[in-house]
């Protein structure tokens, strides 16, 4: 089966994950270079082509006629959009050069949803990790709409090391709700490195001294995670409250040990206390740090039993198993 999957196809990326996996799976996968590339341009240069396709649509139709010469080219039998979206005219153009389904499988907080694409009703079904959003797309637009989480890749989220020291490791998109946790943690005397994109010159200037100005990948994401005394996760006011971001599973599955804000959501996917630690304080939090340094043993144990379930139940194959199962093409 030839499946093209769109998006960003760089190191431990969304895309790059689904992919890799689903050649795991025996499927031929077609990705596209270009889109790579446009994720190695600058943050400003990016801002720009976005608004520029607000204004201009044809921009974004001129920028989609490459993964429309793709598809014509190749033939898939399924197009898999990864959190990105195209334009409606794109969708349909696709769906008749190929006559197989154009799914979207959005990975990010529905908030972030940009020209709300997504409810355009081209596409043959959308998979989000959000379930309001998909709650809202079958009751109010009666459109074909899954729940479907992020997951982990066991091909490199996976447990390597072990703890080394006692840093608090913060990994992902830096924004002033989790900016103003890592100074609250730094200022109470913990050892914290963030990892993701380089800061902006807003973020304040004790978080960005604790900066690693490094971005975790498949090759170095396990063994930072493992070492860690704990892993923070904490949840952008943007993000559905009924929705988990990928961090928590790859912490997980790395063997590192999961710090996070309590969310009701979290508990479907883990057990708070065997598997990962819970807080809805910040004073919770603290007392959280102290006993990790304190006592390692059953800290290990809930490493190694969060890394199992991770594996067993939350992979990127599980994931798209359930996708294709749902479409009728497993």
């Amino acid at each position: 089966m030839r499946i093209l999957v769109t998006g960003p196809d760089v190191a431990d990326s969304f895309t790059h994950n689904v992919a890799h996996t689903l050649r795991e799976m025996g499927r031929e996968v077609l990705t596209d270079p270009a889109q790579s590339f446009g994720m190695r341009q600058s943050s400003a240069r990016r801002a720009l082509e976005e608004l520029i396709g607000r204004a201009w649509p044809r921009f974004r139709l001129r920028s989609d006629a490459r993964v429309r010469r793709l598809a014509s080219a190749w033939r898939p039998q399924l197009t898999l959009m990864c959190t990105q979206t195209f334009e409606p005219e794109t969708v349909r153009a696709l769906r008749r050069t190929t006559g197989a389904p154009v799914v979207c499988w959005y990975g990010d907080a529905a908030a972030n949803l940009k020209r709300d694409h997504v409810v355009s009703g081209e596409y043959d079904a959308v998979f989000a990790k959000d379930p309001d959003l998909v709650r809202t797309l079958r009751q109010m637009l009666g459109l074909e709409a899954h729940h479907l989480p992020e997951a982990c890749n066991p091909s490199w989220h996976r447990p390597v090391a072990e703890r080394a020291g006692n840093e608090v490791v913060v990994a992902g998109t830096s924004y002033g709700y989790r900016n103003a946790l890592v100074g609250r943690l730094l200022a109470a005397g913990e050892q914290v490195r963030v990892y993701g994109a380089p800061p902006g010159g807003w973020v304040p200037a004790v978080v960005r001294a604790a900066h690693a100005h490094d971005f975790l990948d498949h090759k170095t994401k396990a063994a930072t995670f493992g070492k860690a005394l704990a892993c923070f996760s904490s949840f952008a006011p943007a993000e559905g409250r009924g929705s988990v971001n990928c961090r928590v599973f790859e912490t997980c599955a790395c063997g590192g040990l999961l710090l996070s804000e309590a969310r009701e959501a979290l508990e479907r996917f883990f057990e708070p206390g065997r598997e990962y630690l819970s807080f809805s304080s910040f004073e919770e939090c603290l007392d959280h740090l102290a006993r990790l340094r304190r006592d390692y043993t059953e800290a290990r144990a809930m490493r190694e039993r969060a890394a199992r379930r991770a594996h067993a139940e939350h992979s990127y194959r599980r994931r798209l198993e359930d996708l294709l199962r749902t479409l009728g093409l497993a």
